[in-house]
């Protein structure tokens, strides 16, 4: 029992120790600093160093896609910081980073991608932890979770390694890739797609969150917790393909008539006002070309206009 017991701690040593040095060139190659979640980083340097009122976007990459930052901030003379960034982080992730990040006399517009989870990507969730490290307080993870995502990614990277597929020399490219952290303006907005032609097919169709209720339930939550800082909060829907909403249309009106009920937060909108044609989509049935980002921004500021918004604030 006792030579059984120590061969599975050799074995397992062992293993321990090729993972190691299979997954080492992965943590520190240079093609990590430019990741798209790298931008999460940038999008809270300009969120802390605003000091008066501000408007935050919170959601997905339908935000990060598909709104103009500075067209809002010119419009209300408040500063704007867009922390949409992917939806796969989760509606749990993604409101506690808005809990951790308003103060009182912010104004947050949530838009929320109908096909969003409430509990994330891990891999994601852990990508972004690396680049801005409070975000480790945004998820929950146990050590199985952990161990199964480490052992994924030595699978992953052993492949790439005996494929030849992986190089620790940075890549020369003119170009500006869109989902890299290059992609984002100073506002957190991503613009690289903006003077790109559509994709031959709109992705992540088929993709809508059965379990509305619940995300219903999780933003009244962060509506009243907001509302108990003295932040106001405004929901708006998110963008949508004409031929996407075709299939889930009943149940997006049974969402929007749920999302109404919360007294904490304001629904200037109908999600038919963000219905487009798929000509004004990028890639995805949520990512909107330059044309679609433009209509957009120009109807959630006319839906604004309506409310009080804070006075214009100094820093501006």
């Amino acid at each position: 029992m006792k030579k059984f017991l120590l061969k599975l701690l050799i074995f397992s040593f062992v293993i321990a120790i090729g993972a190691i040095l299979i997954n080492a060139p992965f943590k520190k190659g240079p093609h990590t600093v430019s990741t798209f979640m790298g931008a999460m980083a940038d999008k809270h340097k300009r969120l802390d160093s605003l000091k008066d009122r501000r408007i935050l976007l919170v959601g997905g990459s339908n935000l990060a896609f598909g709104f103009d930052s500075q067209a809002l901030q010119d419009s209300f003379s408040l500063p704007v910081v867009n922390l949409g960034l992917h939806a796969g982080l989760g509606l749990s992730f993604i409101l506690e980073e808005a809990k951790r990040s308003i103060r009182s006399g912010d104004v947050v517009l949530l838009s929320i991608e109908y096909g969003m989870a409430e509990k994330g990507d891990l891999r994601l969730e852990k990508t972004a932890s690396y680049f801005y490290t409070p975000a480790e307080g945004y998820y929950t993870h146990n050590g199985y979770d952990d161990l199964k995502l480490y052992l994924d990614y030595t699978h992953a990277h052993l492949d790439d390694l005996l494929a030849g597929q992986y190089s620790d020399q940075p890549q020369k490219d003119d170009t500006i890739n869109v989902y890299s952290r290059e992609a984002f303006n100073a506002y957190g907005d991503v613009v690289a797609h903006l003077d790109k032609g559509p994709a031959p097919e709109l992705k992540d169709r088929g993709d809508f969150n059965a379990n509305y209720r619940e995300v219903v339930r999780d933003l009244q939550r962060f509506s009243d917790y907001a509302q108990s800082r003295n932040v106001r909060v405004f929901y708006f829907f998110p963008p949508y393909a004409a031929s996407e909403y075709k299939l889930f249309q009943e149940k997006i009106a049974g969402l929007s008539a749920d999302i109404r009920k919360s007294p904490s937060m304001k629904v200037p909108d109908e999600p038919g006002d963000f219905i487009y044609s798929d000509s004004l989509f990028y890639d995805t049935v949520n990512h909107l070309n330059g044309k679609g980002r433009a209509r957009r921004t120009a109807r959630v500021i006319e839906c604004l206009k309506q409310f009080h918004l804070p006075a214009r604030s100094s820093e501006l």
